[in-house]
């Protein structure tokens, strides 16, 4: 793709596979480099790369300290019970 190609909102939400909302949420955290906004239109080059998902990562953490935290609780039950 053409350094100099736009893309619009709905065709990067479809090449990403992505709501259209969630690209206008990206765009306007300044999260998508090089975007370009005209008036309530954003302009995406065609070559920017999809930001990586914090909410995921965040969420991961989260499930590995619940998993930690309840191994530690059944190692504790299994040591009582020995």
């Amino acid at each position: 793709m053409n350094n100099n190609e736009y893309l619009k909102v709905s065709e990067v939400a479809q090449k990403w596979g992505i709501s259209p909302r969630r690209v206008r949420v990206l765009c306007n955290e300044g999260r998508i480099a090089g975007v370009i906004r005209n008036g309530n239109l954003y302009m995406i080059p065609g070559d920017a790369e999809q930001p990586k998902d914090a909410r995921t990562s965040s969420a991961q953490a989260m499930i590995i300290l619940i998993a930690n935290y309840l191994i530690e609780r059944l190692q504790e039950m299994v040591n009582i019970l020995k």
